[in-house]
């Protein structure tokens, strides 16, 4: 067909572009030379079909936004000629290209490229031909242009280049000019770094301010919304100067941040985390925390299924330290009663659903409880000498090592049956894998446990008279293992007795003890021993100086045949027994 059989025709133009990228034609551009070969031609342009980032491997022609609608029976029903630059323009894949071919024919109607000004008429065996190459030369064109990308892409990966888009949290983007001019790698953005290590301590369940175990999905999910800590999208925004969108976090976003290998400095692809050719974890950026504490991250994330009930809490002086001994609850503050009324504390199982009262504790002021707390804590222990946390001196490799499991059965799974060439990359990387196990086992063997608890040359009260803040001392007390118990009933009492002296319950005179009262025991690990035998007399461990139990000392006769282990064992009982109820 000649150019002058176009003329009065009815065409279409269609453009499409599937990036941006320099050297690419624009749509603009494309539509402009399709008006100006229909004006040159004669052709009466009576639509446009612009799909702006459209790939055409991926999305046919049927269901492409606009070119879809011209693809109907109605649409191909309002035209002649198909205007494009290139037939890439309308078909990639050898699908979009037979259907184009096979409608065009029945309904006689013809392709014109703008890019050397082509007709082809697919009414025409020899151009149905030709068609047909260059439908190939366009797919085998789309298959290396992935495959080169594929390759970019590997190739970046394994030289810890950033694969784009908004970073994860606690890191931003920073460009190199080591591999490529636009290569861009990952480091640490300090600000956003410190409120991911927050919510992690959250989730795992000790943050210093937290109280009540470790905070679900949706708990952690406010604290971000009401800290105002912009979503990964924004704070990419916000890096590049732009305006962020304001999208909130939610439970589900919360739970992949927290679940995400990124804290350690590595990323995933296809399942599986990104190695070397050691096959050892490729490092995109130094990790925001150890491989032990991301191990106590995955667990916590494990157990956590669901995002109800924010389990924050307004911290009080005594808040978490006191428990009811008749039912076990917490005994937590009610909160003010009004302005310049105090703050009262009643047992958290006091109201039940419906006024059900399921607890018979009463409720006390706060300044009394503080009072009271300080004077029993300093009564009870004050001079005993506090436990401290020895850390282990080397890094437990437990939580590497399973984690390298992990990873050698998914090399051998993915290996299997694979083909030589192929194996071989996977068979380098099993054997660096294996010899860092063998490494780490060897680790194992020298490692001890901790933290442990150890005295300390300081006692209670040394440190409590240098702490004057509550949050420390709660903090610290917790830690310990202290447990107050609120007594304001007979009761009460009673099963608080039991449970620290069954023999003391046995005299116990209903009556006799004036109520409330405070009671304290050590619940926690029990520290290294108090003290020991020097010379036939206990000594305290931490000081080396002898104890100064002198009424219990001189109570024991010239002729008692007991051994000296016997006789600090008698002087400790004694002691436990004067202390063991509040004056």
């Amino acid at each position: 067909m000649t150019f002058m059989q176009l003329r009065g025709k009815r065409g279409v133009i269609f453009a499409r572009q599937s990036d941006t990228e320099p050297g690419s034609t624009s749509i603009d551009a494309q539509i402009d030379d399709g008006h100006a070969l229909a004006a040159k031609l004669g052709i009466e342009v009576v639509g446009v079909a612009a799909d702006p980032n459209t790939s055409a491997t991926e999305i046919s022609i049927l269901d492409r936004p606009q070119a879809g609608k011209w693809t109907t029976p109605e649409g191909m029903a309002a035209y002649d000629v198909a205007i494009c630059r290139k037939l890439d323009r309308m078909s990639r894949r050898d699908d979009d290209a037979g259907w184009l071919t096979h409608h065009f024919k029945r309904q006689g109607k013809l392709f014109v490229t703008t890019q050397g000004e082509r007709v082809y008429d697919p009414t025409d065996p020899s151009t149905r031909v030709l068609l047909a190459i260059e439908n190939v030369q366009s797919v085998n064109y789309a298959d290396a242009t992935a495959a080169n990308i594929r390759q970019g892409r590997r190739k970046g990966r394994e030289l810890g280049r950033w694969r784009g888009g908004p970073p994860p949290m606690g890191f931003k983007t920073a460009p190199v000019t080591v591999w490529a001019d636009r290569g861009r790698v990952l480091v640490r953005d300090d600000e956003m770094a410190d409120y991911r290590l927050e919510a992690m301590a959250y989730a795992i369940g000790d943050h210093p301010d937290q109280t009540g175990g470790p905070w679900s999905f949706g708990a952690i999910t406010r604290w971000l919304n009401r800290k105002k800590i912009p979503t990964n999208a924004d704070r990419s925004l916000i890096l590049q100067g732009k305006e962020p969108k304001g999208t909130l976090w939610d439970a589900k976003t919360t739970r992949e941040m927290l679940a995400s290998r990124s804290v350690l400095g590595q990323l995933m692809h296809d399942g599986a985390v990104i190695r070397g050719e050691d096959g050892l974890p490729i490092q995109f950026a130094e990790p925001l925390t150890s491989m032990e504490r991301f191990a106590k991250l995955q667990e916590a994330v494990a157990k956590r299924k669901t995002a109800y009930g924010d389990k924050t809490q307004v911290a009080t002086n005594v808040s978490g330290l006191v428990k009811c001994p008749e039912c076990g609850g917490p005994v937590n503050s009610t909160g003010a009663a009004g302005p310049g009324k105090p703050r009262r504390y009643k047992c958290h199982n006091s109201t039940g659903k419906r006024g059900v009262r399921y607890c018979w504790s009463g409720q006390v002021q706060e300044a009394w409880l503080m009072e009271r707390f300080e004077s029993t804590f300093l009564d009870y222990f004050g001079d005993d000498h506090m436990p401290e946390i020895v850390q282990p001196t080397t890094v437990d490799p437990s939580a590497e090592i399973a984690d390298l499991e992990r990873q050698l059965d998914d090399l051998l799974e993915r290996s299997a049956g694979k083909p030589e060439i192929v194996k071989a990359r996977y068979d380098k990387q099993i054997t660096a894998v294996e010899a860092r196990l063998t490494v780490l086992a060897e680790q194992a063997t020298t490692y001890r446990p901790g933290p442990r608890r150890v005295l300390s040359t300081v006692t209670y009260r040394e440190w409590w008279e240098a702490h004057p803040s509550w949050d420390e001392r709660r903090a610290k007390i917790k830690e310990v293992g202290i447990t107050a118990w609120l007594i304001t009933s007979d009761t009460g009492l009673m099963h608080w007795l039991a449970d620290s002296d069954p023999n003391v319950l046995a005299t116990y005179q209903p009556g006799t003890y004036t109520m409330p009262i405070l009671a304290m025991n050590i619940t926690g690990e029990p520290a290294e021993p108090v003290w020991e035998i020097r010379d036939g007399l206990p000594h305290v461990i931490a000081t080396g100086k002898p104890v100064e139990w002198a009424s219990d000392l001189d109570g024991i006769p010239d002729d008692d045949d007991r051994t000296p282990e016997e006789i600090a064992a008698s002087i400790a009982e004694s002691i436990r027994q004067r202390t063991a109820l509040p004056a």
